[in-house]
């Protein structure tokens, strides 16, 4: 049951990483433009 939260707050903890640095990577595309 624990096993199973903390894998799911894991889960989201890399996912809003993940759109942190796609939102980073747009952010730079544009002020190289």
């Amino acid at each position: 049951m624990v096993e199973r939260a903390y894998k799911d707050v894991r889960n989201r903890d890399e996912c809003e990483r993940s759109d942190r640095e796609r939102l980073d990577l747009i952010a730079q595309k544009r002020s190289q433009e």
